[in-house]
């Protein structure tokens, strides 16, 4: 027996709520790539990506309900009970992707950045969320894991920038640039402080910065 999707008002209000989180995903995609590009952020980069993948998922579910190459789910017509079943399990799963939202993506930056530092999210810093999103995008993070280096220790030593070496404070790109000599081991970087096992991380940000061999 065939239903009209406008004659559930609850069902309709949700459609629509999908429909609206999906098109304001078009839209800040569209602008995604300048805003990153202009500010530079590894955070917003990685958060585009986010938003990308669950625009992606969003658009198959409404085309696996609509058909190829709908934009949206409908809010008028008539289905079949299973039909109409199909429809609003599809527009709940649109609904409960905390990724199509920008408020969505921001909790779980901070989740993943909170959760690597050891830190409540609350306490987690633009710098962190930036830092973390860089080293993921290198593949540092997943060479640091393979490591099994104490994350902490290593950052902790780079939050040493401040009046360290004579310099006011370390660049995102310079402490990417230092993470990757110690992580691939350039010229023996990694070895030279390493004793029993262990990495001397401070020792090793004393001389990559205060040595002219890793820098220009």
């Amino acid at each position: 027996m065939a239903r009209k999707i406008n004659g559930d008002e609850e069902l309709v209000k949700k459609i629509r709520q999908a429909n609206r989180r999906m098109e304001r995903e078009r839209q800040r995609q569209i602008a995604a790539e300048v805003i990153a590009e202009a500010s530079g952020e590894p955070v917003k980069i990685k958060m585009g990506e986010w938003g990308k993948t669950a625009l992606n998922f969003a658009e198959k579910e409404v085309e696996r309900i609509s058909g190829k190459g709908a934009r949206s789910f409908p809010t008028t017509g008539e289905l079949s009970e299973d039909m109409i079943a199909d429809l609003e399990a599809a527009v709940d799963r649109v609904l409960r992707s905390p990724m199509l939202t920008e408020e969505g993506r921001m909790e779980q930056a901070k989740a993943n950045t909170a959760n690597f530092f050891h830190k409540d999210p609350s306490e987690v810093t633009r710098r962190e969320m930036n830092l973390l999103s860089r080293l993921d995008e290198t593949g540092l993070l997943d060479k640091m894991k393979e490591l099994n280096m104490n994350y902490s220790a290593v950052f902790d030593s780079l939050e040493m920038g401040s009046d360290f070496a004579n310099r006011k404070d370390i660049s995102l790109t310079e402490k990417i640039d230092f993470l990757d000599a110690l992580v691939n081991n350039t010229n023996g970087f990694q070895e030279q402080f390493t004793v029993n096992g262990v990495i001397d991380y401070y020792g090793a940000l004393g001389e990559y910065f205060g040595s002219d061999d890793f820098r220009d």
